[in-house]
C-alpha cells in the first residue's frame, strides 16, 4: 500500500515538471529572443555613435571653412571701403594737379 502511494505520488510529481518545464521552455526562448535583439539594437546604437563622431568632424571643418569665409569677408570689405576712400579723396583733387600728385603719393 505504502509503494502505491509513493509511485502515485511520484507519477503526480513528475507530471507537475513536465507542466512546468512547459510553461518554462516558451519563456527561455523569449529571453533568448529578447537577447538577440539586445545585441542588434547595441550594434546599430554602436553604428550611429560613430557616424555621429564622423558628423562632428564634419561640421568642426564646415564651421572653420565658415570662420575663414566671414574673415575673407571682413578683409574684402576693409579693402574696398580704403579703395573707395582713395578714390573719392582722388577725385576731389583731380582739379588741381598738384594736390592730385600729392594724393597718390
Amino acid at each position: 500500500m505504502r509503494t502505491q502511494e509513493l509511485e502515485k505520488f511520484k507519477f503526480v510529481l513528475d507530471y507537475k515538471i513536465k507542466e512546468l518545464k512547459q510553461q518554462i521552455e516558451p519563456r527561455e526562448n523569449e529571453i533568448a529572443a529578447m537577447k538577440k535583439q539586445i545585441r542588434e539594437v547595441d550594434a546599430e546604437l554602436e553604428a550611429y555613435h560613430t557616424s555621429n563622431a564622423g558628423a562632428a568632424g564634419c561640421v568642426e571643418g564646415l564651421e572653420c571653412v565658415l570662420h575663414c569665409a566671414r574673415d575673407l569677408e571682413h578683409i574684402t570689405a576693409s579693402c574696398l571701403v580704403r579703395i573707395m576712400h582713395t578714390h573719392t579723396h582722388t577725385h576731389t583733387h583731380t582739379h588741381t594737379p598738384a594736390r592730385l600728385s600729392v594724393s597718390c603719393v
